[in-house]
């Protein structure tokens, strides 16, 4: 017993096994040698106890191939799994990446696209202003000719009959006839000698008898140049309002058509930048996936791998040692062993292992030698067989020292299925922990990311907001400096008329004084006062008359536009009002805004940070998974097939011990045999 102690030190445990049988062998051959009161041939007894530990030992390396078998296809099945995998995610990333680089690219390509849009909308629109702004200076420009030569027309249709009738007198009075005068001085269609003979006839100064065929055929004449030429300029106006309306519809539909592509593109700029995010946090999960895969594959082939070896060793062992159990058993069942053994042994009831001869003697020694030759190759022969060979050569044996080593084996065992037990305990509560902590953390990650994707679409409002604040401010300076050209042109032509027109009245005066020398002596003023003069109707209500009428339609103009510049001053200084009212605040809505894009833009970089954090933790989390798996799948896996073992190996050590305790009783028995035999 103490030799066996001595050689159970420092073996592995699953060494422990081979170990108990030799025990369970070295017991029964104890308690067959000293078994004084059974019948039975003791040597039949020592091979049935070992033909017992033959199948003892074969059961065990049953039990051990299916186990190791199970625990490869483990192996076998989670490496090609793993490998299938790392070779999936391997080949995934570089697609990302390529994905990832397309949708920048596509994102890329529609802005620039926006932007090409931005600016042809802005030139058409611009080009329609411009087109708009010119129509109406030309339209105006055309109704203040057309609305000249309709007037002159008009004179010379009214005058053409008048002097058809012969009332030439009464006509050169009228303010058609100064019209006439006006217009035929700038005609370029009459001849000299017909200007001559009209500007004289309406002088009054000319020989031509009023209704002279002459000169109704000189306005004739001038009626048809100057309806020809109103025709030419309303057609060339008419050409120009079609033309005009043609390009604004153009354009119009080009606008249309470019604020439908920002539109639709803008939508697709945030749909890319959605992608991109999304493929993004695609790779890094991948990246980090991948990791982890390597990490446990590498894990896992060190297990099977290590795993294999000691398998291979085991077998081995367990392969010497069915050996040598069968050569023993062969050596020992023999017709040549048993027919020595009648010889040597003819009286149970008389004998016992203490009075062996010299024929058993060499029995043993023909059974240690089988022993010994099965290891001819080795250096040393194996613990295991060392027992079965000390049990063969001992003549005593303590056996309180082999129970109390089986005892020792015994709590061993239960002390391995308690570390058992825990560790299995163990395994599911840290293995729940972590999943749910794994969960936490991707259920923060994902609220995270829709924070994030809140921030972006709400910063990129804003900016889009601020980008329009901007351009209205733009276009309200550009507006307002457009409208103080335009004030300060319009009251510099204001300025301009006001001084002409005050010219022609002082000028008007002065032709009116000249006449009234000559016709009204006594209501003539002096050239050095002609200032505020009230004119007196001459009798002849001719000239002077209607020299009177264009002072007054003068006057009234001038009245008309001296309100038209007070109304105009009035508007502009308004709008400057409202145009610096609206800046102030639209200026104060961009800077409410640019901080609410601040905070937006902090929140997003807070929520990167914490997302980064959690990723961080989840794959420390994953880690400690992988790493729970390997440490636990194999005894989760097998943890009742080991408990079953465990609870056998105990059984036979229980058997083993009542064994010896018979054993220990029937030493006793013998013992006072011999005496009385003494």
């Amino acid at each position: 017993a103490e030799a066996l102690t001595r050689c159970s030190k420092g073996l592995p445990r699953r060494a422990h096994t081979k170990l108990l049988a030799m025990v369970r062998v070295v017991a029964a051959l104890a308690a067959t040698a000293l078994g004084a009161s059974s019948s039975m041939n003791p040597i039949r007894r020592v091979v049935s106890m070992l033909q017992m530990m033959q199948k003892k030992v074969e059961k065990e390396a049953d039990e051990a191939k299916a186990l190791h078998t199970k625990f490869m296809c483990y192996c076998d099945t989670n490496e090609a799994k793993m490998s299938k995998k790392i070779q999936e995610n391997e080949e995934k990333i570089p697609q990302v990446e390529s994905e990832i680089k397309e949708l920048k690219g596509q994102k890329e390509q529609v802005e620039s696209e926006i932007t090409a849009h931005n600016s042809d909308r802005a030139e058409a629109q611009e080009a329609v202003d411009k087109a708009t702004s010119m129509r109406a200076k030309d339209q105006k420009s055309f109704e203040a000719e057309a609305g000249d030569i309709k007037a002159n027309l008009d004179a010379i249709r009214k005058a053409i009959p008048a002097i058809e009738k012969g009332g030439a007198t009464e006509f050169l009075q009228s303010r058609i006839a100064a019209r006439l005068r006006k217009l035929i001085a700038q005609s370029q269609s009459l001849d000299d000698s017909d200007r001559d003979d009209a500007t004289a006839f309406l002088q009054g100064g000319s020989n031509i008898q009023p209704g002279s065929a002459q000169i109704v055929g000189i306005l004739k004449q001038m009626e048809e140049t100057i309806a020809a030429n109103l025709a030419d300029i309303t057609k060339t106006e008419d050409e120009a309002v079609k033309s005009f309306e043609d390009m604004k519809a153009a354009k119009e539909k080009e606008i249309s058509a470019a604020t439908k592509a920002i539109e639709v593109k803008t939508g697709r700029v945030g749909e890319l930048a959605v992608s991109i995010v999304e493929a993004e946090d695609d790779l890094k999960d991948t990246e980090n996936t991948l990791e982890e895969d390597k990490e446990f594959s590498s894990t896992l082939k060190e297990k099977c791998s290590t795993a294999v070896k000691e398998y291979e060793v085991e077998s081995a062992t367990r392969q010497e040692e069915l050996a040598a159990i069968a050569d023993t058993i062969k050596l020992l069942n023999s017709d040549e062993a048993l027919e020595l053994f009648k010889k040597a042994l003819p009286s149970m009831a008389q004998m016992s292992f203490l009075q062996m001869d010299e024929s058993e003697k060499e029995m043993k020694q023909e059974a240690l030698q089988a022993l010994q030759q099965h290891h001819t190759s080795k250096a040393a022969m194996s613990p295991y067989l060392s027992l079965v060979a000390f049990a063969l050569k001992g003549k005593k044996a303590n056996f309180d020292k082999v129970t109390k080593l089986i005892d020792n084996m015994m709590s061993s065992l239960k002390k391995e299925q308690g570390e058992d037990d825990s560790k299995k305990e163990y395994c599911a509560s840290e293995l729940d922990k972590a999943e749910d902590e794994a969960k936490e953390h991707e259920n923060d990650i994902k609220g995270l990311k829709a924070k994030i994707e809140q921030l972006k679409d709400s910063a990129a409002a804003v900016k889009a907001e601020i980008s329009e604040l901007e351009a209205g401010i733009k276009s309200l300076d550009d507006a307002v400096a457009e409208a103080t050209d335009q004030r300060k042109k319009e009251h510099d032509h204001y300025t301009k008329t006001a001084a002409q027109n005050q010219a022609a009245l002082e000028l008007l005066e002065m032709a009116k004084n000249r006449l009234n020398k000559f016709f009204n002596p006594e209501v003539a003023k002096s050239d050095d006062d002609l200032n505020f003069i009230q004119t007196k109707q001459l009798k002849s209500a001719g000239v002077i008359a209607m020299l009177t009428n264009i002072q007054t339609d003068l006057k009234t103009e001038m009245a008309e536009d001296e309100q038209e510049e007070k109304d105009a001053q009035v508007e502009y200084e308004k709008l400057m009002e409202t145009s610096q009212n609206k800046r102030k605040a639209d200026s104060e809505a961009i800077t409410e805004k640019s901080g609410a894009l601040s905070d937006a833009e902090e929140g997003i970089a807070e929520a990167e940070g914490d997302k980064k954090t959690s990723g961080a933790a989840l794959l420390a989390v994953r880690k400690t998974i992988s790493n729970l798996h390997g440490e636990c799948d194999f005894l989760v896996q097998n943890y009742d097939l080991r408990k079953q073992a465990r609870d056998d190996e105990i059984n036979a050590l229980d058997k083993a011990k009542a064994v010896l305790s018979g054993a220990d009783f029937s030493l006793v028995q013998t013992s006072s045999f011999l005496t009385r035999r003494g």
